[in-house]
């Protein structure tokens, strides 16, 4: 039995860190030059994530990375992340908003969280 370190995955797999350097400059870079841009950045990026997501889940389940009990979730979990994708690229409007509730919504909850601990 081989054992794989962590460090040894990472440096066999340098690609998917470059990868993912590479997407987030961009990403930084569009939303500085053209803020218009930005949210059409967000919705493409979460819907290739999405899509990504739903697609390994579904594999995984497939080629039976998981408990044969479980398998449903995975698939049903990668159902979802295909049909959110696909929504996301048909709709963008939609998912603009609902990203941006997510995201003010987010920062409102962890506000109150951290002014309550703050004075406690």
């Amino acid at each position: 039995m081989v054992v794989v370190s962590r460090e040894n995955h990472l440096a066999r797999h340098w690609w998917v860190l470059a990868l993912r350097g590479v997407l987030a400059f961009l990403f930084g870079v569009i939303a500085l030059l053209d803020p218009t841009a930005f949210w059409w950045a967000v919705v493409i990026m979460f819907a290739a994530s999405a899509l990504v997501d739903g697609s390994m889940s579904i594999a995984a389940a497939i080629l039976g990375h998981v408990a044969p009990g479980r398998r449903w979730a995975l698939v049903f979990r990668g159902i979802l992340g295909i049909a959110s994708a696909a929504i996301a690229v048909v709709w963008p409007g939609i998912t603009e908003l609902a990203l941006y509730l997510l995201i003010a919504g987010w920062c409102v909850v962890t506000g109150v969280f951290e002014i309550a601990a703050a004075v406690q």
